[in-house]
């Protein structure tokens, strides 16, 4: 998918906000800071089985481009 990277393994992609064009082509899971149960993103992950979670404005995360999150 382009702008979008493969790491090679599974990942949790984590963004502002997506495109429904994005979101189509995601196989992995997703956060966005943006959205709603009712956005075309939310829409797009629930028909496809994509875990989401949209509209997390209080996650904690920072954006820093091409970053690797790690679990605690």
């Amino acid at each position: 998918m382009p702008g979008v990277p493969d790491p090679g393994h599974p990942y949790l992609l984590i963004a502002g906000d997506l495109a429904s064009a994005d979101t189509a082509g995601l196989e992995p899971g997703l956060v966005t800071a943006e959205g709603g149960p009712t956005s075309h993103t939310a829409i797009l992950a629930r028909t496809r089985g994509i875990p989401a979670v949209v509209g997390c404005v209080t996650c904690g995360w920072r954006r820093r481009t091409g970053s690797a999150a790690r679990p605690a």
